[in-house]
């Protein structure tokens, strides 16, 4: 195995932001309060229903790849982090990959 370098990290977040007041209603002061005081969690990303995780990634990724100024054949390892993937098969870092047109080594 040849050595391995990361290079940089991109990440992409909706930009619609819920707070913990507008969960009261939902959840109860109490939870929320429990919530925000156990976790630190103030607030939440929320992204509209006719966006995806992949397509924050592939916003991320596109930003990324052209700041580092590559072509996406270039790219061996795509990592990506989600507790929302868009599908349960195939991983969302494959579409990703077919998306990005990175080369199937990747």
């Amino acid at each position: 195995m040849r050595s391995t370098t990361i290079r940089s990290l991109a990440l992409a977040l909706p930009s619609a932001r819920i707070g913990n007041d507008e969960l009261i209603e939902r959840f109860g002061e109490k939870s929320m309060r429990s919530i925000a005081r156990m976790s630190g969690i103030e607030e939440r990303r929320v992204a509209p229903l006719d966006q995806c995780a992949s397509d924050l990634g592939f916003d991320a990724a596109q930003r990324l790849i052209s700041h580092l100024h590559l072509a996406p054949d270039e790219i061996d390892l795509l990592i990506f982090c989600s507790q929302t993937p868009d599908y349960r098969m195939p991983a969302t870092a494959s579409v990703l990959q077919g998306r990005l047109g990175m080369g199937e080594r990747c």
